[in-house]
């Protein structure tokens, strides 16, 4: 027998960059005080709020795993991936040098930060037009090769 620790994005970096892991520690303690070990899960059905100030988004929810209540960001935007994988690599920074670590038997990641295994736009939101005035950036122009490679991908 064993565990699950599951937490959202916007649980644990409620600031860019600030990261709140204590509700992992508390938890990998009590499992660990129990004898149990555990999987750690970081969904990003609710991102935090301040991602919204950063990247594109509509205020529809495009699939049934966008929790956040503004809306739904352009999961494909550069400042979003790199700030997934940043917010990654300090969880796993923090678990590395967490006393707990043996408790731990693997982390579930999501497909991508979108939510959970959520792969498709529908075609009104494949234009970077569709996204508002943050499109207006180098790395959301159409013309941009890896927005287009996005772009195709997100299809």
């Amino acid at each position: 027998m064993g565990g699950q620790i599951v937490l959202q994005w916007r649980d644990v970096e409620p600031a860019e960059g600030r990261y709140d892991f204590s509700q992992i520690d508390r938890m990998l303690a009590d499992l660990e005080g129990r004898g149990l070990s555990t999987t750690i899960q970081i969904n990003g059905n609710r991102k935090p709020d301040w991602l919204f100030q950063k990247v594109p988004y509509v205020k529809e929810r495009l699939s049934h795993q966008v929790a956040s209540r503004q809306g739904t960001l352009m999961y494909w935007h550069d400042t979003h991936r790199d700030a997934y994988c940043v917010t990654l690599r300090a969880l796993g920074d923090h678990l590395s040098r967490s006393t707990h670590r043996e408790t731990i038997l693997g982390l579930r990641m999501n497909f991508n930060a979108f939510g959970t295994e959520h792969t498709s736009v529908p075609a009104e939101y494949r234009s970077p037009e569709a996204y508002g005035s943050l499109c207006e950036t180098e790395s959301l122009n159409p013309s941009n090769e890896n927005t287009a490679t996005s772009l195709r991908t997100a299809r």
